[in-house]
């Protein structure tokens, strides 16, 4: 209902009205409503960037490295980072995924969903996105682990929880095609609730 509302609101505008919509997952907009906008695509600011920014204000190396990297070249979560806004809920998320990769039974897997998603339903896809976001970041992390690389790891506090999860190659192949398979849900906008069951359940 409100992408019809949105869509006859840009087939007749109100005079002298310009509308911009700003977004980093288009692809979640109906094809429709993407029709009727030119589109402008911004680069991302490099890390290095992000980085001696970082460090201009924390001093401490190490977390302006962190800082830099979880921002993924996003000036605007940089900055909310330093106001102490958690944007991703990224420590969160990332200690779920690791108790979720430490659970052995299931139920305790799937008994975090409600942490995931939190209690407010419009908010469910936001989250998930974000849940699966950090996911990626982890697995990035344990390909790092795995091959030797561990100086570029983003979560180097977490390294020896991460190791542990590296010493599993078939389950972490599972998990980057679960990873994209969730993403590839979330756009042809399936339940959130029942896409994190089934990510769950297959790792």
């Amino acid at each position: 209902e409100a992408a019809n509302a949105l869509l006859k609101i840009f087939e007749e505008p109100p005079k002298d009205t310009f509308i911009f919509l700003i977004s980093d997952h288009p692809y979640v907009l109906p094809a429709t409503l993407r029709s009727r906008f030119q589109q402008l695509f911004f680069s991302f600011v490099s890390s290095q960037i992000l980085y001696d920014a970082a460090v201009a204000r924390v001093q401490d190396r190490n977390q302006a490295l962190f800082l830099a990297r979880e921002a993924m070249g996003r000036p605007g979560i940089l900055f909310r980072r330093f106001e102490g806004v958690d944007v991703f809920d990224t420590d969160r998320f990332l200690e779920i995924w690791l108790k979720i990769f430490e659970a052995q039974d299931f139920h305790v897997r799937v008994s975090y969903a409600d942490e995931v998603l939190g209690k407010v339903s419009d908010l469910f896809r936001e989250r998930l996105t974000n849940f699966l976001h950090i996911g990626g970041y982890l697995l990035r992390d344990v390909f790092f682990t795995r091959y030797g690389k561990e100086h570029l790891m983003h979560f180097l506090r977490f390294r020896e929880r991460i190791q542990a999860i590296a010493q599993s190659p078939r389950a972490t192949s599972v998990f980057e095609q679960r990873l994209l398979d969730s993403e590839k849900a979330l756009r042809l906008y399936v339940s959130p609730k029942n896409i994190f069951e089934h990510l769950i359940l297959s790792l």
